[in-house]
């Protein structure tokens, strides 16, 4: 299969997420260093990298995956210290978290389209998670979950670089349907809010985001729904444990002459950078009548 081929079957996105694991490992003092990415590194990928790097606002987005990755581990391994023996991944993409953090005790769970984990699980031998085939949107996923889940067990679900590409509705659908059937669940995510997705914040961000979707995807917004993490909680019957932006996680884990480095200047980072980013934010929610845990701090990890 040609380096096209696959990205056609698996999808551009996956590719592209894979590269900024891959980009973050280059950094002088990287936040992770995911080195089964480099499997998945092809052509295309280096392509990508090449066009992204020449642009300012697309190095921002390079720079996120190191954070994200960061914070989302962090979580993994708190839940898992705390007793959790289930982690799902909504939406799995080209993500090695379960070889990553492998710990004999958990068990993964991976949900994605079969043309995504049929590529994955062609380039290992064994891979330690359990397979849930298909969007998450549109097959029976509390059935499929209750196949390998207790809904009286302590689970963990990742729903990382989902939420802008689906409708906030649906979004709020899933939501619901995992805590009415697994009250003792925690969700880690992340999330833009509605008026950047909507290219409405009303500040230079829109422009801002308007050259990104230029260079991705010519110029066409492929995010469809945006999610107010606070003014959603009471409708949807959840507590925020915990909610940082972007640059709350970056400033707390790079040191100044890191994020100089790494955005040309700190002058641009906190006139370009920040006023998109803010709008980006990592979030841990739990169902309201659940028993309060850690939704993790910022340690610097610079």
């Amino acid at each position: 299969m040609t380096d096209m081929e696959e990205v056609n079957a698996v999808g551009k996105t996956a590719f592209l997420v894979n590269a900024f694991r891959v980009k973050e490992a280059e950094f002088s003092k990287p936040l992770m260093c995911d080195t089964f990415s480099k499997i998945f590194f092809n052509d295309f990928s280096k392509q990508f990298l090449a066009k992204f790097e020449v642009q300012p606002i697309c190095r921002d987005l390079l720079s996120m995956m190191g954070p994200r990755t960061a914070f989302i581990d962090a979580r993994v391994k708190e839940a898992t210290c705390a007793g959790a023996t289930k982690v799902v991944i909504l939406g799995s993409g080209l993500d090695c978290r379960a070889l990553r953090l492998y710990d004999y005790r958990v068990t993964f769970i991976e949900v994605e389209q079969s043309a995504v984990l049929d590529f994955k699980m062609s380039k290992f031998d064994s891979y330690p998670a359990s397979l849930v085939r298909g969007n998450y949107l549109q097959i029976d996923l509390i059935k499929e979950l209750l196949a390998h889940v207790d809904p009286s067990e302590n689970v963990l679900f990742i729903w990382e670089g989902n939420t802008f590409y689906i409708p906030t509705d649906s979004g709020k659908q899933l939501v619901q349907k995992i805590f009415k059937t697994f009250p003792r669940a925690t969700i880690v995510f992340d999330t833009m809010t509605p008026e950047l997705v909507q290219l409405k914040t009303g500040s230079p961000a829109d422009t801002d985001m308007q050259l990104l979707w230029d260079m991705i995807a010519g110029g066409k917004n492929l995010w469809q729904g945006g999610w107010d993490v606070h003014g959603f909680a009471s409708e949807l019957g959840y507590k925020v444990i915990s909610s940082f932006t972007f640059p709350e996680l970056a400033e707390s884990m790079r040191p100044p002459e890191d994020m100089a480095a790494i955005y040309g200047s700190m002058e641009h980072y906190e006139s370009v950078t920040k006023r998109w980013m803010s709008h980006y934010s990592f979030n841990v929610i739990a169902a309201k009548d659940s028993r309060g845990r850690s939704g993790g701090c910022l340690p610097r990890m610079g």
